[in-house]
């Protein structure tokens, strides 16, 4: 990770980014001064690039913003207002320093990809280690440019390697951890251990979730046989068109869905959508077909 402020670069509370010059003097993006917006509203100024008299007059009286003693704010020369500064280069560079101190703690190699026609398989080191160790590994790894070069193109068909990369996964990691740089735990080997077990895991959950559906669809294919026996013994109603229309979109049971039903007090509805009409036909009500019905639709959502 690459630290791109500016060595006099900061960050202040909100966002804003300026600059803070040799003497301590914030200058803005643009190149202005930073001046106290309270003090400068006092006495009608509005500093700004196309009011240069307005520049001359805030530095005259002062209303110029200084960067603190311990960078933490900077402060109105005037009438001491701080605002609060969020990052300076320092502390995104601690912060850089910290992160790659993480990832040093979990130094590992990476498969950073495989050309499938060659069967190369090319790794990369996780995170920077010092020079010092680095020239330990070096001669195992490669630098490859990234974008297409014509030598590239002759020996990778399929991949683009880019970066430093080793074929050699095994010699370099051997190095490292024989220098203390590579937990035994964080092994190429270790790690597809743990992978492996993971997949068993997720695999078993899988099969569990898939049987459990499975044997919710079977429950709802027999509760579907058992409302269709009713169905088919009742006598039965047609609806009209109004009827049919009213009660499909007002369903109970299975709103939304191709085939809805509604249970009244004195008929059971089932309504189904035929693309240019609904057909809907009604059977006297039934205790047991309300039951199923309930039965249905919760199973549905939990499938």
């Amino acid at each position: 990770m690459k630290n791109y402020y500016k060595k006099n670069e900061i960050q202040l509370d909100g966002g804003k980014h300026a600059f803070f010059d040799k003497n301590g003097k914030i200058i803005g993006r643009n190149g202005i001064t930073q001046f106290c917006g309270k003090c400068c509203k006092a006495e009608g100024l509005k500093p700004s690039n196309s009011n240069k008299k307005d520049i001359e007059k805030a530095e005259e009286l002062g209303f110029v913003f200084y960067i603190n003693n311990d960078h933490t704010a900077i402060v109105c020369a005037k009438c001491g207002r701080e605002v609060a500064i969020e990052k300076t280069y320092d502390t995104v560079q601690a912060e850089i320093e910290e992160k790659n101190l993480e990832k040093l703690e979990n130094l590992h190699l990476v498969l950073a990809g495989e050309d499938w026609e060659c069967g190369f398989k090319f790794y990369a080191l996780s995170a920077n280690i010092e020079y010092e160790d680095w020239l330990k590994v070096k001669k195992y790894f490669k630098y490859y440019k990234s974008g297409w070069s014509e030598d590239q193109e002759l020996e990778f068909d399929c991949f683009e390697p880019t970066g430093w990369l080793t074929r050699n996964p095994t010699a370099v990691e051997q190095i490292l951890v024989n220098e203390g740089l590579i937990k035994s735990e964080n092994t190429l080997q270790k790690i597809a251990e743990r992978a492996a077990i993971e997949k068993q895991k997720r695999d078993k959950e899988k099969k569990k979730e898939l049987e459990k559906r499975e044997e919710i669809k079977n429950k709802i294919g027999v509760i579907n046989e058992k409302i269709k026996k009713i169905f088919d013994s009742s006598q039965k109603r047609e609806l009209s068109d109004a009827e049919a229309y009213k009660y499909y979109f007002r369903a109970q049971f299975g709103q939304g869905d191709i085939a809805n039903y509604t249970v009244t007090e004195d008929e059971i509805i089932h309504c189904v959508y035929m693309g240019d009409f609904i057909y809907g036909i009604a059977i006297p009500y039934s205790k047991e077909c309300e039951e199923l019905l309930k039965e249905k639709y919760k199973l549905n959502d939990e499938y």
